[in-house]
This record gives structure tokens, C-alpha cells and sequence, in this order.
């Protein structure tokens, strides 16, 4: 029997896709399904540089995102994080961030600027991370993710008009190459 997480696409989602909306459901079972989720997360992320990569944005509805480990200056080695959760949250900071589901769109982003994180890793042990800077921004837009946030719901309402004006018309665009 196939679980929902078995399926062989790994596109990402664009801004528009209602599988980006959707809540993750927490995983319960650690096993050979949950690992190949991990594979294709982990292909997507180096396939297009990113930073990191929720399940949402590849449709999958569970609750799991990987961090590059490399980008992060944390040994080179890529990050699972499962049923992840933000405890703690401090401070501010205005930065630019842009997002996979949103090609070619940086946009400025009020984030705490230090955050505490509990998730379990692929096995289901559980651990905590404290970080900042980047890697707190880049743990809160992955969770936002798995919430069905995105970054146009972090912006003022003409700026979130802009950036779906740009991504339609850039849309638009590609359709007429197909």
C-alpha cells in the first residue's frame, strides 16, 4: 500500500497552489516512507540551492522540513527536523527573504531575530536548537510553511499585490512557451 508520501513528483509548489495553505499533519510513523520523504525533500533543496525545504511545497501534507546544513555553516551536513515546533521566540529584524514557491521574489521580512526550535529527527529522537540571524529566520519560514503561511502573508497588502501581480504575470509568461 502506497502512502501519500510515496509519490515520485518533486516539483515545487508556486505561490498559487492550494497544497501550500494546508496545514502539515504531524508524522507518526519513523520508518522506510518517512526516509524516502527525507531523500526527495534533500534532492529538491540541492537540485535548486535552497536553503530549506518543507513537505508542503512539495504537496506533501506531513510535517517535516530538512535545513542545508552547508549554507548554515553547521558542518556541512543536511538537517531534519520533524514535528517542529517554535517554543521561544525574541527580538526582531527586518531582512530579505525570498522563498521556492515564490521564483525571483526578495522581499523584506519582519522575523524575531532569536528563536528556540523542538523537533524530533528522522529517527524520532527529540532535541532543541537555539539559533539567530539566518538560521532563526530560516527555521521560522519553514515552520510558516508547514502552517500554510507563506511570505506574502508577512508583508503589507500592496506589497502582497505586487508580488502576486509579478508571479501571475510571470506565469503568464511561461505559458506561452509551452
Amino acid at each position: 500500500m502506497r502512502r501519500p508520501w510515496q509519490k515520485r513528483t518533486d516539483k515545487v509548489r508556486i505561490f498559487d497552489d492550494a497544497a501550500l495553505r494546508a496545514s502539515a499533519q504531524d508524522i507518526i510513523e519513523f520508518g522506510d516512507d518517512l526516509r524516502r520523504l527525507i531523500e526527495r525533500l534533500l534532492r529538491v533543496q540541492k537540485r535548486d540551492h535552497a536553503i530549506g525545504v518543507a513537505a508542503t511545497q512539495i504537496g506533501e501534507p506531513w510535517n517535516i522540513f530538512v535545513i542545508n546544513g552547508a549554507a548554515m555553516r553547521r558542518g556541512g551536513k543536511p538537517e531534519v527536523y520533524v514535528n517542529a515546533r517554535i517554543v521561544s521566540e525574541d527580538g526582531q529584524e527586518i531582512d530579505e527573504e525570498g522563498c521556492l514557491s515564490f521564483p525571483g521574489i526578495f522581499v523584506p521580512i519582519k522575523r524575531p531575530g532569536r528563536v528556540v526550535l523542538t523537533a524530533l529527527d528522522q529517527d524520532g529522537d527529540s532535541f532543541e536548537r537555539e539559533a539567530s540571524g539566518l538560521l532563526a529566520r530560516a527555521y521560522i519560514h519553514e515552520t510558516d510553511h508547514l502552517q500554510g503561511r507563506l511570505i506574502i502573508d508577512r508583508v503589507s497588502p500592496n506589497a502582497r499585490e505586487k508580488i502576486i501581480g509579478q508571479m501571475s504575470k510571470r506565469l503568464w509568461k511561461a505559458a506561452d512557451y509551452l
